[in-house]
């Protein structure tokens, strides 16, 4: 019966170290957590800079087609912004654009707090291929985010539809809180149907 005992403790005693050994080895690594962690925040950081930057396109191209830069009709407005087209005529190219949002800023669309300014080039109408928009921005910002870098758009042309290159050079996203995050991208917009 001794014998049984000091087999069972034994054997116990075997089982927990086995069981302690192993807790041990699926211990995470804290560099590897750490690693984990810091890619969610830039996928985080990607997916909020790309939706900035986009805005960003859509306001520049909203601004074309009210101020007949574009062969498409106005169906909304920017709000709030002052426009500034220079040359005013259709037929001097290329034009420098201001969109100007003061610096107190003000909601426009997408409900966004604009601040500070957009300029923009183009050398010719958008619907033209080889068409470029060249952007900088002047303390410019988005719902409290400041944007910075050269942001173009370029029409590659397309039989089939909208083919076009947005490239993002020296980009840099400043957070309310003063974290920040540069960028470079090139990104191909195709129209596919």
């Amino acid at each position: 019966t001794m014998k049984i005992l000091h087999l069972k403790q034994f054997s116990l005693l075997a089982v927990l170290s086995i069981a302690i050994f192993a807790c041990t080895k699926e211990d995470k690594n804290p560099a590897a957590e750490n690693d984990d962690t810091k890619i969610v925040e830039l996928s985080s950081q990607k997916a909020i800079t790309d939706a900035y930057y986009d805005d960003v396109s859509a306001e520049v191209l909203q601004v074309n087609t009210e101020n007949g830069l574009t062969n498409q009709p106005s169906t909304q407005q920017v709000a709030c912004a002052t426009i500034t087209v220079s040359p005013q005529d259709q037929t001097t190219w290329p034009k420098t654009v201001s969109i100007d949002y003061g610096t107190a800023g003000c909601i426009g669309l997408n409900g966004y707090l604009r601040k500070g300014k957009i300029s923009y080039t183009i050398d010719k109408k958008l619907v033209n291929t080889g068409a470029k928009i060249t952007v900088s921005f002047d303390n410019y910002s988005v719902n409290g985010y400041k944007l910075e870098g050269v942001y173009t758009i370029t029409n590659n042309g397309s039989a089939n539809g909208l083919n076009v290159t947005v490239v993002l050079a020296n980009g840099k996203v400043t957070h309310p809180d003063g974290k920040w995050y540069s960028r470079t991208s090139t990104t191909n917009w195709i129209q596919s149907a």
